[in-house]
């Protein structure tokens, strides 16, 4: 058997291939794929950063005596809050001390306490309220949890009563008018001959105060007085005269004058309409018509 033999030239050999490797130069993209490592190096060192911080800032912050505090406000005010809503904090019981001519629903009424609530009302302004009741000269208002409230009040003292224009009224020792709660028969009167009108807060003269006072107590069998700005203060004498004294403070030395003129009087026989010893240096009387 014959051996085939290749009929190809030496020319046409099989030639080999060759391939060309192009190669980066690495100096073109060095600088790029650097910044960009360093972008990610820093992206991930914030992620790292933030969750680091959040964790410290949280575990401090949970371990602080603030957080607790924090807890402790939030409690109070939510306590605070509950009570200042819950109607059994209202005042429901209101207890009056010191009143004796004025009527405890009159202090409660005028303290305006019921029916509010303990943590919104304020006790001083409850007892400015009732010391301007025209009788209490003093108050004071306590408070109690749950629902109750205390007013101590001192009540003016009337010294006599003071009748003008058709209106009684008391007055204390400063002589201003009070409303007049209940009579009293061991109480100086005085009937005022004066037409104008009075009101409660209104003012009596001092002298004339003290002059009704010291007449008074000179002559406790007095009941009541008469008064007119003319002649100041006069009384009906039981032997059937008016007696007039004026004002002043002199009242002792008027009385020995007025009764060493009555004892004249008298020991003449003479009786009189009235006397008169509002100056006690020109004292003057004037003699009754004879009876018929």
């Amino acid at each position: 058997m014959k051996r085939r033999t290749s009929k190809r030239r030496p020319s046409q050999a099989r030639r080999r291939r060759k391939f060309r490797v192009t190669v980066p130069v690495i100096w073109e993209w060095a600088p790029q794929v650097a910044a960009r490592a360093k972008v990610e190096r820093r992206s991930r060192q914030h992620v790292i950063s933030w969750r680091t911080r959040f964790r410290s800032a949280w575990a401090k912050l949970w371990h602080s005596p603030r957080w607790i505090s924090l807890l402790v406000l939030l409690g109070v005010g939510t306590l605070l809050y509950l009570a200042g809503v819950d109607m059994a904090y209202s005042v429901t019981d209101v207890r009056v001390d010191g009143a004796s001519t004025i009527a405890h629903q009159t202090v409660v009424e005028a303290s305006g306490l019921k029916g509010m609530h303990m943590f919104w009302l304020s006790p001083a302004r409850a007892a400015e309220q009732v010391a301007s009741v025209p009788n209490v000269l003093t108050a004071t208002v306590e408070i109690a949890l749950p629902n109750q409230a205390y007013i101590t009040i001192a009540e003016r003292t009337p010294v006599m009563a003071w009748d003008q224009a058709g209106e009684r009224f008391w007055v204390d020792a400063d002589g201003r008018l009070m409303q007049m709660r209940q009579e009293s028969a061991d109480r100086l009167v005085i009937l005022s001959q004066e037409p104008d009108k009075l009101q409660i807060g209104d003012r009596i003269s001092p002298e004339v105060l003290a002059s009704a006072l010291l007449l008074r107590r000179e002559r406790p069998n007095i009941e009541s007085l008469y008064y007119d700005l003319d002649n100041g203060l006069s009384y009906q004498d039981g032997r059937h005269w008016r007696s007039y004294f004026g004002v002043g403070r002199d009242v002792a030395q008027k009385l020995a004058v007025y009764e060493a003129l009555v004892a004249d009087l008298q020991s003449r026989g003479l009786q009189p309409r009235y006397i008169s010893v509002i100056n006690r240096d020109k004292p003057y009387y004037s003699l009754a018509e004879p009876a018929e």
